[in-house]
């Protein structure tokens, strides 16, 4: 195998579609006042807009999921060992800065300028940050933000983190064979541990077991496309497409419906890697992501639209409520919509250019 670190063109493409998927439902979610609401948006949030988030999220997980296991994977069959100390390092650069940065915003600079700042609940609350343990810290205080919800997205960086942690350790040590049973067996816990909490939805959201299905699957993707053959017939890449769009359909019952909330989000994420394996195993062909030049040029830049659109929405929702203007129209929440969509964009590529791409040595 070649040693150079393999490069997915049709990736940043579905990246973009998830970090959209989390920027629209967060946007309808603290700017588009329910009362007044057009039917036909009321029709949209209740259908579709609702719960996307969180399906945004599980894409998320699985793409990571497969990346990190296929760039280790690589590594350890091209040169027989994993360097750790390069992985974390390369980690440490990626994810840390715009982190520690917006977490420095939400517990210190905006508390402190607009007078909600606490130093015991900073006390409190900072440790989690610290240790990327604070998806628990939410979990059990429900905490995301002093006087707004600004580091509320945080706690999927916190699960990633804790996967980086933990499994390049796996991936060394997990011979060939018993790679995928490794990767089943956590996906089976995670299934476990959904059942049994079932009807508690924070549990089901935020716990890394409950999540880390999705990391799981993505992870034995990676496996699957370095060492399993390719099975799928042109019907069948058509028929992961229609299984994709029935699941994606169907996420809101999926994902927060008790009765489905054992195998709901599996079924989602299967759908996911469906999509990851067409996108990656078959580069030519029709419905590439690659082909869609703004989206994957876009997903470059989506951790830090990511880390950084909820501060965008809560300065624009407190804004909002200064004017008076909480009962906006339909007209006037898209001018908002496209508004905050730009200048998180803005931020965002500021701060890849600036900050992450120098610390990456100039690579994405």
């Amino acid at each position: 195998m070649n040693a150079a670190r393999p490069w997915f063109p049709n990736l940043n493409g579905i990246r973009g579609v998830a970090c959209l998927m989390v920027f629209f439902a967060h946007v309808w979610d603290y700017l588009n006042n329910r009362s007044a609401m057009h039917p036909a948006e009321s029709w949209l949030y209740a259908h579709f807009i609702n719960g996307l988030g969180t399906t945004g999220v599980c894409l998320f997980f699985v793409l990571s999921g497969f990346l990190i296991t296929r760039l280790l994977l690589h590594e350890k069959e091209s040169t027989g060992r994993i360097s750790l100390g390069n992985f974390y390092l390369r980690r440490v650069r990626r994810i840390w800065p715009v982190f520690f940065l917006v977490v420095a915003a939400g517990l210190f600079i905006v508390p402190l300028l607009t007078g909600h700042f606490n130093a015991t609940e900073t006390g409190r609350h900072l440790p989690w940050y610290l240790l990327f343990a604070n998806n628990f810290d939410r979990l059990h205080t429900g905490f995301t933000g002093f006087g707004n919800d600004s580091l509320g997205v945080l706690w999927s960086i916190a699960v990633e983190e804790q996967f980086y942690l933990l499994w390049p350790l796996v991936v060394m040590r997990a011979s060939r064979q018993w790679f995928p049973i490794v990767s089943a067996l956590i996906f089976g816990v995670s299934i476990v541990f959904r059942h049994f909490n079932a009807y508690d939805t924070d549990v089901i959201t935020f716990h890394t077991f409950s999540v880390m299905g999705d990391l799981a699957i993505g992870s034995l993707l990676a496996w699957s496309t370095l060492y399993g053959p390719r099975i799928l017939t042109p019907w069948g890449r058509v028929a992961n497409y229609v299984f994709l769009c029935v699941v994606v359909a169907l996420h809101q019952p999926l994902l927060h419906n008790p009765e489905f909330a054992t195998f709901g989000r599996a079924l989602l994420t299967l759908g996911f890697a469906f999509l990851i394996e067409d996108q990656v195993l078959y580069a030519g062909g029709r419905f590439r992501f690659s082909s869609a030049r703004l989206l994957s040029r876009f997903g470059v830049v989506t951790y830090g639209v990511y880390c950084y659109h909820l501060f965008v929405i809560m300065g624009l929702q407190k804004l909002n409520v200064m004017l008076g203007w909480e009962s906006i129209g339909a007209g006037v929440f898209f001018v908002e919509l496209l508004g905050v969509f730009l200048l998180t964009l803005g931020v965002a590529v500021v701060s890849y250019r600036v900050m992450e791409r120098p610390l990456l040595g100039g690579k994405g």
